[in-house]
Order: C-alpha cells, then sequence, then structure tokens
C-alpha cells in the first residue's frame, strides 16, 4: 500500500480513536494546555485548538491506541522510511510515546531496538540489545513541538557512537521544532504536518470546515 493511502487510513482511525481531538472537545471548551504553556506560565500564549494524544494505554500517561493502530502507525513508519531511502542498523522511539512503535517497527523492518530510559525529564542509560560500532539508529517520535525535549536523546545516541539517518515523526505541530533540529544537524521527517493532517480529515468529514479553519489559524500564528 502507498504511503498516502495508510496516511489516509490512519488519519480517520486516529480521529476515531479521539487520539486527535479538537477544541471543543477540552475539558472547558476552550482550548488544550500544552508542555508550552507549563514551561512558559508568565507568557499569555493562546490554547491549542488541537492536542494529539499518540500514547498507548500503557503508558505512563495513558492514551487511546491499542495494538492495531500501533501496528498501523509502526507501517506507516516503515513506508516512510522506505520512501526517504533511510538506511539503519536500528530503531530508537523517544520514551515514552514512541516505544511501542520503536519495537513494532523493529519487527516490521527486521532490526534491533535501542532503548532509552526515560528519567523524570532526561533520559538514562540504554536498555536494550545494541552494539554501537558502525551502528546507525532511526529515531522516531510521536510528535515535535518545539524540539528542545529531542536533542538530549540524540546526544545521547551520537555520544554512543550510533549514526542517525533522520528522525522521523508522526505529526510536525509547525511550531519551530522541525528548524531547530535541523539547524543542530540533523535531518527531520514528518509522516503529517499539522496542516496536512487537518485538510485530510476535512476532507474525509471527520472535522468540519469551521474547525479546520481554527486549527490551521492557530498554526499560521504559532
Amino acid at each position: 500500500m502507498s504511503l498516502d493511502r495508510l496516511k489516509t487510513e490512519l488519519a480517520i482511525k486516529l480521529r476515531s480513536a479521539r487520539a486527535f481531538k479538537i477544541r471543543s472537545e477540552s475539558e472547558d471548551g476552550k482550548g488544550f494546555k500544552l508542555k508550552k504553556h507549563r514551561d512558559n506560565p508568565e507568557l499569555d500564549l493562546p490554547l491549542s485548538p488541537y492536542y494529539l494524544n499518540l500514547r498507548t494505554s500503557d503508558n505512563p500517561k495513558p492514551g487511546p491506541l491499542d495494538e492495531t493502530l500501533v501496528d498501523l502507525v509502526a507501517k506507516v513508519f516503515a513506508q516512510k522510511a522506505k520512501d526517504c531511502q533511510l538506511k539503519f542498523s536500528h530503531v530508537c522511539g523517544i520514551p515514552n510515546a514512541a516505544t511501542p512503535y520503536a519495537r513494532q517497527l523493529a519487527r516490521l523492518s527486521k532490526k534491533s531496538t535501542v532503548q532509552l530510559k526515560k528519567i523524570g525529564d532526561g533520559f538514562g542509560d540504554f536498555a536494550a540489545n545494541w552494539s554501537p560500532r558502525e551502528s546507525s539508529a532511526l529515531v522516531i517520535d510521536d510528535v515535535i513541538t518545539t524540539g528542545a525535549s529531542k536533542i538530549p536523546a540524540l546526544k545521547i545516541l551520537t555520544n554512543a557512537g550510533f549514526k542517525i539517518p533522520a528522525i522521523v515523526v508522526l505529526v510536525d505541530r509547525q511550531e519551530g521544532g522541525r528548524e531547530i533540529l535541523k539547524n543542530a544537524g540533523y535531518r527531520v521527517e514528518a509522516i503529517y504536518t499539522t496542516t496536512e493532517i487537518t485538510e485530510i480529515l476535512a476532507y474525509l468529514g471527520g472535522i468540519t470546515k469551521a474547525e479546520k479553519k481554527d486549527i490551521l489559524s492557530y498554526v499560521q500564528n504559532s
């Protein structure tokens, strides 16, 4: 199946699972507070009109994704890596959200995994079977916003001797994260941008035209 068809199927299933929520589905109907709101309480940042919860039910912060959706996400990552001609010997999912994706992608690709331990807001040692000599790790994650939280994990991998052909995220929220990582010397690929997944959902009837306008206006002004 082509990447475009996989992406279309995944987008509507994420919406059906409420992994993609819109403003009216927030607790007070006004929008969602993200990490940037918690980290910068002194700033009057607008609430996000959408929220992505791409975690599994066994995550310390549980999400709605089941094994079937994780498998579909992994297939999308695999096709993206193939289309981008990415060569890698290992898969590393930034914990905790991307860890299930990485395990399944490794199975599909017949590669080894590198698993980082998350300690507070940082990352600890490796907890997997790995051999850094001439090894390359494809790094995957659920979303990218500012990108700042990914750099420590990427540095741990490079300091251990891994080459990183790319970091691939499921959704680029288009808030500067991709540019920050590119400026730090990393190749960044995204399955969707917020604009793209919003356009797909609107076309398929997963969200209304008004909801699409709300989200795209937020993206434009971010």
